[in-house]
């Protein structure tokens, strides 16, 4: 009795053990790295890793940027440089400035443009620029007493005309590209490309590709961490291999094709990328291509994630021995880092190290970047912005100052401007063949003559504008 009764006492602790054991692993699975696969956890980080390069839009900014496609505005803006590089004739382009006028009506495709080089607030110079039914126009009463301008459609013949011998690459129609179009992306076609290209990613990588260093370290902005490495490695073979399977995949897609072919209109660009039986033969070409290229068994990719306490520190790509990506995003509450290093491996490169920071921070109704660019400790670019703006108020100001650093040599641009929007542009001007003279009309001969006339009256009116401000050869 006593022995019956101590058996079923250790099957009861046996299955508590075996539940408690099995939620532990549950939760353990769950919430750490505890009994996942190598696979597993490096896309995990690798979500991470793309996480911390996203950032937010601001929500205020991007619906007065919104109003530019629905009510018309006006700009003004105001370019200035500052340089002490030119010699004797850095004084002269200092004390220049190009103050920029424009009134824009969007759903009416129309703007007009005045732009005015001014020289110690003198007029040096001044250039119109004109959209309107279809037609881009420009002019300059020092060099052409009337708009001239040329229509948006058949751009490619005009091309030819001007002496272009290869325009089939080249868009036929000249067509403003809407970036917020453009990289538009909806959650199922979002869903359908993340699924099935993951699909045919597993399907063609093996697990044993995946590994696993719990003794990495990692330097990041100077402090060292000791951290567990994610690595993806494949041979020249293998990621060959791949890249012809995935290519292979888009073939057959019909979703992510149309896809493709929506965004290449909007390009403006030729049927071979806009029409899909036309872009399944140029990814065959490329197929073609791919499985004709020889590389080095060593020359792969690998792809390495830095974790430390389950967060990303960052992550770095080696392709085929040739370059070497690191990279890395960094969010506080109201700002992001996004941080790019760029090593050139082989001898022969014209650089050797392009580093890239960009910080990115905002608050309710302003936005502020900072991006710093270094080439091979040569030479420095730097690019800070800043956008605020109103919707009550209807307005948004933007400034930029981008500074190109080179040995002992600085060059800053400046821009600021102002758009106000409005009910109704008043005294807006248009542009047709009434008082443009269109290039698509004209033989290829008058083109030729005409452009010539041009250049030599552009030439005579720059001596002239050099007498006027003292320039030095």
């Amino acid at each position: 009795m006593k022995q019956g009764r101590n058996k079923i006492i250790f099957i009861i602790l046996g299955i508590v053990l075996v539940l408690v054991l099995l939620i532990g692993g549950i939760f353990a699975y769950t919430t750490t790295d505890l009994l996942k696969s190598n696979q597993t956890l490096f896309f995990k980080y690798l979500g991470k890793t793309l996480e911390n390069l996203k950032g937010e839009e601001n929500a205020t900014i991007a619906q007065i940027q919104q109003l530019k496609g629905e009510m018309p505005y006006t700009v003004e803006g105001n370019l200035s440089i500052e340089t002490d590089g030119l010699g004797e004739n850095t004084d002269i382009l200092n004390a220049m400035k190009m103050k920029v006028e424009s009134k824009v009506n969007k759903q009416e495709e129309e703007t007009y443009t005045k732009a005015s080089l001014l020289y110690k607030e003198q007029d040096l110079f001044t250039l119109e620029y004109a959209k309107s039914n279809a037609i881009y126009a420009l002019k300059s009463d020092e060099i052409v007493t009337a708009f001239l301008g040329i229509e948006e459609e058949n751009v490619n013949v005009l091309l030819q005309k001007l002496g272009v011998e290869n325009t089939s690459a080249l868009p036929n129609k000249i067509q403003p590209i809407d970036a917020k179009e453009f990289f538009s992306i909806t959650e199922e076609e979002k869903q359908h490309i993340c699924n099935t290209y993951y699909a045919t990613f597993l399907q063609n990588v093996s697990e044993d590709k995946f590994s696993k260093d719990r003794d990495a370290t990692i330097r990041k902005a100077g402090v060292m961490y000791h951290a567990t490495a994610y690595r993806l490695m494949l041979n020249a073979e293998e990621l060959k291999n791949l890249e012809i399977k995935l290519l292979e995949e888009l073939q057959q897609d019909s979703i992510t094709l149309n896809f493709l072919t929506a965004k290449a209109k909007l390009l403006g660009l030729g049927e071979q990328y806009t029409q899909v039986n036309n872009l399944t033969k140029e990814i065959q070409k490329e197929i073609n291509q791919i499985q004709q290229e020889t590389y080095p068994s060593e020359e792969g990719i690998s792809i390495t994630i830095y974790v430390d306490k389950g967060k990303v520190i960052t992550t770095e790509i080696l392709l085929r021995n040739e370059r070497k990506y690191t990279l890395y995003g960094e969010k506080q509450e109201d700002s992001i880092t996004r941080y790019l290093l760029i090593e050139n491996l082989s001898t022969t490169a014209e650089y050797g190290r392009i580093e890239i920071q960009q910080t990115q921070s905002q608050k309710d109704a302003e936005v502020t970047n900072h991006v710093l660019l270094n080439i091979d400790e040569k030479m420095t670019i730097e690019i800070n912005g800043n956008e605020n703006g109103s919707l009550g108020e209807q307005f948004l100001d933007t400034n930029w100052e981008v500074t190109f650093t080179q040995e002992e040599t600085s060059n800053t641009i400046r821009y600021e401007q102002e758009i106000n929007f409005v009910e109704e542009l008043e005294d807006m001007l248009k542009v047709d063949r009434t008082n443009c003279a269109i290039l698509n009309d004209y033989t290829t001969d008058q083109i030729q003559s005409l452009m010539q006339s041009i250049i030599q009256r552009i030439v005579v009116v720059l001596e002239q504008k050099k007498q006027i401000v003292g320039w030095q050869e």
